[in-house]
């Protein structure tokens, strides 16, 4: 007997289920049998009856396939497969392995060749080089079809058998019925399409098929013929509501009805007959094209009949039993609530269930009604904070509310899951106890990607970034005996090294054009020279092979784990190829070697969390391969690898409801209640989800029938199911705006059509932007966040979509009101700027420190006021050099300098661009340093050697470096650089000390004795002799100067000031002046056009300088440095020093 009790409320049914225990005892031994839709749903019942009870003990909670496979075995015998033998998997395989054989022997399948002609001509329209790519297509290709025919077994099994009796479903009379504007060649393609889908399954699966039908006939007849057998079959038992019903599993339990007593629990959102209400939509486009039709339909209540169409459907199969007089059919129970509070959510629900259409602007809104909320947000970290502070505040508002009263449901819960860890860790001041529920194992998704990773490396461009994320998973760490630093030696040494992409030269050439034969820039490039680096530390060419020079001895035990790393990589790639030629493999032999290398390599992860993903990822796959009772079945390896790997993405644990707030994806905890309802990221686009067209698909091109399924169906049911189900309020999130730019967001359709309905609703529309829907700033700590809310009609653009109405947030209020507050005033200087700092002793200091602070006052500052900015990381590159960029262009002058007639080509093998640009900037370096050289000899045949001595200037003892003879009348020098305005200061200032140091007088200036000669790539700067007495204010002024900067702000760069000719010097007159003082303010405030602005340290809008000259005029102070100190301190420099370009 079949007895069907219905209600809008979760818990009403929940007591039914405990009556209908009540009433069907069952033996000590044994356990009430409960049907559930979802994992969550079997574990709420066990919380239930625990807290009622104080024990959840003799319950079985199964799926419906799952159950109804055991009954079958139960009285057809144990030889029966524990499921059915059609799970998308297994038809792939089949169709995979089949499409195989047939084109590479097609004189043995003429037949097959004939009809999947079609089929096959797909591949060569899809893909540019159908011969190289078939697998992968013909792979992708069977899946296709294996999902269609996987619904076809669950929704057309009437198809199914008209195929496997070789029969056509005559599809075109009833495709032109539905519409007679339909192609000829559209047409055509249907018929095409089903006589192949037809051949296909009568040759592959129809036998399975036949078998599978075979269990289901057996098993009623035994049941009608042998009365002993019903004795197996349970007394009693509870489908616990149901999210979809196919015919299939509705006919089921009708005929199961006949033998045992079965307590159908159905959630149905209204207590009216509405199974033949329509989408209101729909109605209005059927009604253009047929009035008087459309007068037969009725759509009552839009938001259920809009997306309540599952349930509806569901109830639609249920209420055909209520009409008619069978045996087997039972009681029918309504258990419907007659209370609902006064509010917005209350009264919503109420018209639902009556199926009443609300007045239109007839009900009042509360003012302390938030039963709905509706929250416009930037981005998802955004709704996340906000939310926090909903919820602390929701909380707190009432002591009888529970974390557990609340669920979150997310459409992408996978995407956002880290930032749900972040904004609600333990480590924030306020803890609110969260679990995410329902997503994919992180840690059997890396191990998985640690053990694949041995083998997918080489499928792609192997870069440095590829090696360096593998080497960064922790199971990989384990098995080679790294650490995090290790991967960041390894990383600094293969980059410097050289490698950029490519295992090897062979794997290399598999993406070069034919004639590059140039394949440096490999894994094995950097790993020969870092090897050769250990017997040979020196920049030298042996074999070919140039050696790296920073290897040291630290490194050698790290080096010797990369070769490691390297052999294990290289025999996979040689046994993967050879494998895969023979093409004798079988799936099985896959999964042993899968779990052999899980047991070995990876023993370290057996009995964690990583390990027993993987673990029963490869069972499932055995699992699925048993089935199909062909352990022979070849298939390709990374075909292996890609399914389990989609096993592990696709198969997460089931979501269950926790003691917590319970996170989970949305639609996987229904029909649950929870107090409170939030559903995040309902954005245009994302929610709700589509399925994914299948061009194979018939279904979608037939008439549809009851029972069907489509995920947008689905996830619009689910956002009913929690806006209904939200016993106190229910919150919706989305983003309202994008980070980038200030215009707004359309919500999704769905929930756009709440908001209408809503607005139509209240008897105040205005209401609806002042109390429910709320607009929040992209930062938590914005100033008007911690104002009063406020509503301002002017600028709400009718509808009041750009306002932002805020109430002030709880966990921020003495956090960053402070901060807010601070950034929003105006004030002088940053009171830290102007405090006293402790200096260094006056001892022996470093000329060429204070030189190189001079040069950088801004990170001098900052360095003395002991702040440190993080700097920004640079990733390794990850493709070769096609051309030398500037800091290559200096190494290879300073080699050319260092070793003017040994250096060869092969010494640049690290640095020059592959391919024939190499020899062209090779000869072009040769020409470049012959020339250089050639204007050093101008001025004379060699540097002047250097020697390091104590300067002694009251009160400063500086270390210098100066000529080393004390007689040396010229300074000549040879530098790779190119010219710079910061640099000039660097010669002057050593100009400065050797003077000082030698002790010039007069007269050696007038006889121009002591000249400084700076031969530059591109320029030579000549610095004229000055007297030591001249020389000392001058060097006391720049050293009081960097004395200065370390306690104050110098707002001088002197790269600015020089390079740019900020002071011009008229050598007639004798006389400086400030030159285009304008310009070099708007080249201060906006940097030049060739570099980032945050990188120039000479500009304003450089980070340090950003930091330093927060709240003031960068301009004004600018303009008034250039005013007091420019001319005292760069008119000597102009004076004394010329330069001549090259």
């Amino acid at each position: 007997m079949l007895n069907i009790t219905q209600s809008q409320r979760i818990d009403l049914l929940f007591a039914a289920m405990q009556d209908f225990f009540a009433a069907h005892p069952v033996g000590v031994l044994e356990a009430q049998q409960v049907i559930v839709p979802s994992h969550g749903v079997g574990v709420w019942l066990r919380y239930q009856l625990a807290s009622q009870q104080g024990i959840s003990a003799r319950l079985n909670t199964d799926f419906f396939g799952t159950y109804q496979w055991t009954l079958y075995r139960r009285v057809l015998g144990n030889h029966i497969p524990r499921s059915a033998p059609f799970a998308r998997q297994v038809i792939q395989w089949k169709l995979f392995a089949y499409f195989l054989a047939v084109l590479k022997q097609p004189e043995q399948y003429e037949q097959a060749q004939q009809v999947l002609k079609p089929l096959f001509e797909r591949l060569q329209h899809h893909s540019a080089n159908p011969a190289k790519n078939q697998q992968r297509l013909l792979w992708k290709m069977a899946e296709h079809i294996a999902q269609v025919f996987a619904n076809y077994v669950l929704y057309r099994p009437d198809w199914l058998v008209h195929w496997g009796k070789g029969q056509l479903l005559d599809m075109i009379p009833v495709i032109q019925n539905m519409d007679a504007k339909t192609p000829e060649w559209l047409l055509q393609r249907y018929s095409d399409m089903e006589l192949w889908q037809q051949f296909l399954w009568q040759t592959l699966f129809s036998e399975d098929f036949e078998k599978h039908q075979n269990i289901r006939r057996n098993f009623w007849q035994i049941l009608d013929q042998n009365p002993a057998k019903r004795k197996v079959l349970p007394k009693s038992l509870t489908v616990f509501t149901v999210l979809q019903l196919p015919p299939s599993e509705f006919t089921f339990l009708k005929e199961l009805a006949r033998y045992i007593d079965i307590q159908f629990l159905h959630y149905n959102p209204s207590q009216e007959y509405w199974a033949d209400s329509v989408d209101p939509l729909w109605l209005k486009q059927f009604e253009l094209k047929n009035p008087k039709a459309a007068a037969l339909f009725d759509s009552r209540h839009p938001l259920l009949t809009r997306m309540g169409k599952q349930a509806r459907d569901i109830f639609a199969l249920l209420a055909e039993l209520s009409g008619n007089d069978v045996s087997h059919q039972g009681e029918w129970l309504d258990l419907f609530p007659a209370y609902f509070p006064n509010t917005l959510l209350g009264q919503i629900q109420h018209d639902v269930l009556h199926l009443v259409q609300p007045q239109k602007h007839g009900f009042k809104l509360q003012a302390q009604d938030d039963s709905i909320q509706v929250h416009a947000c930037h981005s998802p970290l955004r709704q996340l904070e906000v939310l926090r502070e909903q919820l602390m505040g929701w909380l707190s508002a009432d002591k009888t509310r529970k974390p557990a009263d609340i669920v979150v449901f997310v459409p992408n819960l996978n995407e956002i899951a880290p930032l749900v860890r972040t904004v609600f860790s333990a480590q924030s001041g306020m803890f609110l106890p969260v679990h995410i529920t329902g997503v994919a194992q992180a840690d059997a998704e890396q191990l998985w990607q640690a053990i694949t990773g041995r083998y997918y490396l080489l499928d792609g461009r192997f870069s440095v970034e590829d090696l360096l994320d593998w080497l960064g998973l922790e199971a990989v760490q384990e098995l080679y005996a790294l650490n995090r630093e290790d991967v960041q030696r390894l990383g600094e040494l293969l980059a410097d090294a050289g490698f950029r992409r490519g295992f090897d030269g062979a794997h290399l050439r598999e993406t070069l054009a034919d004639g590059d034969h140039d394949t440096r820039f490999t894994l094995e490039f950097a790993l020969n020279r870092l090897m050769l680096g250990i017997a040979m530390p020196v920049q030298a060419v042996h074999a070919g092979v140039l050696a790296y020079e920073g290897v040291g001895r630290q490194d050698f035990e790290l080096l010797a784990k990369l070769s490691r790393i390297y052999q294990d990589l290289d025999i996979r790639r040689h046994w993967l190829k050879t494998h895969n030629k023979s093409q004798h493999q079988s799936l099985q032999d896959w999964l042993s070697l899968l779990r052999e290398e899980l047991s070995s390599d990876f023993d370290h992860t057996t009995g964690t969390i990583g390990g027993k993903g993987v673990a029963c990822a490869l069972d499932e796959l055995q699992h699925s391969l048993d089935l199909t009772q062909s352990s022979q079945l070849n298939l390709p390896f990374r075909f292996v690898l890609d399914e389990v790997g989609q096993i592990l993405e696709q198969a997460p644990p089931g979501s269950v409801p926790t003691g917590k707030i319970t996170f989970s994806r949305l639609g996987t905890l229904r029909p649950l209640p929870y107090k409170l309802v939030v559903m995040l990221n309902l954005d245009s686009g994302l929610f709700p989800a589509r399925d994914t067209k299948n061009t194979f698909d018939l279904m979608s091109v037939m008439p549809a029938q009851r029972g069907d399924r489509s995920r947008l169906i689905d996830e619009q049911g689910a956002f009913l199911d929690g806006l209904l189900l939200a016993q106190e309020a229910c919150w919706l999130f989305y983003n309202g705006f994008d980070v980038s730019d200030t215009q707004p967001r359309q919500p999704s359709g769905t929930l756009q059509e709440l908001i209408e309905f809503i607005r139509d609703m209240l008897e105040t529309p205005d209401m609806l932007y002042a109390h429910i829907v709320h607009y929040h700033t992209l930062e938590p700590f914005e100033l008007m966040n911690f104002q009063a809310r406020t509503t301002d009609p002017d600028v709400t653009s009718g509808e009041g979509k750009n306002q932002f109405s805020h109430t002030k947030p709880r966990s921020y209020q003495g956090t960053w009101s402070t901060v807010a507050a601070n950034l929003q005033q105006q004030f002088p200087a940053v009171k830290w700027l102007d405090q006293d700092l402790i200096h260094e002793s006056q001892g022996l200091l470093s000329l060429e420190r204070i030189i190189r602070q001079l040069c950088r006052p801004a990170s001098h500052f900052l360095s003395q006021s002991r702040v440190q900015q993080i700097a920004r990381q640079d990733l390794p590159a990850i493709f070769e050099p096609l051309s030398l960029n500037k800091l290559d262009e200096y190494h290879i002058r300073a080699l050319h300098q260092q070793q003017p007639d040994q250096l060869a080509q092969g010494h640049l093998q690290a640095i020059l661009p592959v391919g024939s640009a190499a020899m062209a900037y090779w000869k072009k370096s040769q020409l470049e340093a012959a020339r250089n050289r050639q204007r050093l000899r101008r001025y004379g045949e060699q540097e002047t050697p250097l020697t390091e001595r104590v300067l002694m200037l009251e009160p400063w003892q500086l270390l210098v470096q100066v000529p080393a003879d004390e007689q040396c009348q010229l300074w000549l020098s040879q530098y790779p650089y190119k010219q710079k305005g910061q640099r000039q200061l660097r010669y002057w200032l050593e100009h400065l000390a050797w003077h000082i140091q030698r002790n010039t007088q007069a007269t050696d200036v007038q006889q121009g004795i002591g000249q400084r000669i700076i031969v530059l790539s591109d320029s030579t700067l000549i610095y004229q002799p000055i007297t030591a007495i001249d020389a000392s204010a001058q060097l006391l002024k720049w050293l009081n100067v960097w004395q200065q900067a370390s306690c104050a702000p110098w707002v001088l760069p002197p790269n600015l000031v020089l390079h740019a000719s900020g002071v011009h010097y008229d050598a007639e007159q004798q006389h400086a002046s400030i030159k285009n003082l304008d310009g070099l303010c708007k080249t201060w405030l906006e940097g030049n056009s060739f570099w980032p602005v945050q990188e120039q340290e000479d500009c304003a809008q450089h980070r340090d300088w950003q930091l330093i000259l927060r709240g003031q005029d960068a301009g004004q102070l600018f303009a008034e440095f250039m005013q007091q100190h420019a001319i005292v301190l760069y008119q000597p420099i102009k004076q004394f020093s010329q330069v001549l370009n090259q």
